[in-house]
């Protein structure tokens, strides 16, 4: 088979999943009245499904409970090496409601990397897992002119 068909696979769901769960700052997309957006979170994987937290009067919080779609987009890439992944969760979010669940979820490593009071659970239940591992081979000498 040719280089350029070995560059890139696709991943399983059960390997996407367990990628996910090795790392906690991801993307997600979401649309508000303004059209798509795109906001880093930290997340954690629940089970099947991945919680956030939000501040309830936030735009993320507006934007993403009870949104027919929303996207999580998590890859880490080696630029150096020219390898990487990336998974996407697709699926719905909706906010945990404050009750016994809340607190076993407050004893998950789910931290808010900037300051506020990000007190909402959302969780997003996926509709698709998907994600890809790539390797790119050496670029040409000529490549960067």
């Amino acid at each position: 088979m040719p280089q350029r068909f070995n560059r890139w696979h696709q991943l399983s769901a059960d390997e996407c999943l367990r990628l996910l769960t090795q790392h906690h700052l991801g993307r997600i997309a979401v649309i508000d009245d303004d059209g798509p957006m795109i906001l880093p979170v930290t997340y954690v994987v629940d089970g099947e499904s991945v919680l956030f937290r939000t501040d309830q009067a936030g735009t993320l919080q507006a934007a993403a409970y009870g949104a027919d779609q929303v996207a999580l987009e998590v890859d880490v890439i080696d630029e150096c090496n020219r390898t990487g992944w990336s998974v996407l969760v697709r699926g719905t979010a909706e906010q945990v409601p404050e009750s016994a669940e809340v607190d076993r979820l407050r004893r998950l490593p789910l931290y808010p990397w900037v300051p506020g009071a990000e007190t909402s659970y959302a969780r997003i239940e996926p509709t698709l897992v998907s994600g890809r591992r790539v390797s790119v081979p050496s670029l040409p000498s000529t490549w960067l002119g």
